[in-house]
């Protein structure tokens, strides 16, 4: 069957198949009917692996396109999360920049604090300071106002109410020289 190309030889030299090719003639002489059924199954044989091999081969190439096309899809999608991936460490770079700023702020506002919280207290000692010597202050005039209104007013050393025509003069008062009441010790405590 070589000869005609049917089922070629995969070894010229080899002993079976020289027999074969050899005896053909003889075979077609002596069982005609038998060779042409052989050969012709041999044909069909032939022409089904053929079938079998162009759809093998076809089925091959669908799936390696198939293949292509998801490795492809893969390889795009891959490409994508890489970027999504580089976004999200920038996004966490800046987030991780805007902490630490954060927290150098919120450093800064507690001392800040804690300066402002001396200061009030600073200030609340020199107001309760402030309130003694006051508080001092109206006592002493209170005194003065005491002493004076036990006196009699109309016996003032050398003044009379017969001296003048209108109102006799008052003595000033305490708090016109008292150094809470003017202006020059306002928020002086040194005159103290």
């Amino acid at each position: 069957m070589e000869p005609i190309g049917l089922f070629p030889a995969k070894d010229h030299q080899d002993a079976d198949w020289i027999d074969r090719v050899n005896h053909q003639e003889l075979m077609r002489w002596l069982r005609p009917a038998e060779t042409i059924l052989t050969s012709t199954r041999c044909m069909n044989a032939l022409f089904r692996l053929n079938e079998l091999r162009e759809r093998a081969m076809t089925t091959l190439s669908e799936m390696a396109i198939a293949n292509r096309v998801t490795l492809s899809t893969v390889q795009s999608g891959m490409v994508d999360l890489s970027l999504e991936l580089v976004q999200k460490d920038i996004r966490i770079h800046d987030m991780q920049i805007e902490i630490t700023e954060l927290k150098e702020e919120k450093v800064n506002m507690e001392a800040e604090m804690e300066l402002l919280n001396d200061q009030f207290y600073d200030v609340n000692m020199e107001l309760a300071d402030a309130n003694e010597v006051i508080a001092g202050h109206q006592a002493a005039q209170q005194e003065a106002q005491q002493v004076q209104e036990e006196e009699d007013p109309e016996e003032m050393e050398g003044v009379s109410s017969m001296d003048f025509e209108g109102t006799p003069p008052q003595p000033p008062t305490a708090a016109a020289h008292s150094p809470a009441v003017s202006i020059d010790s306002v928020g002086n405590l040194d005159d103290v």
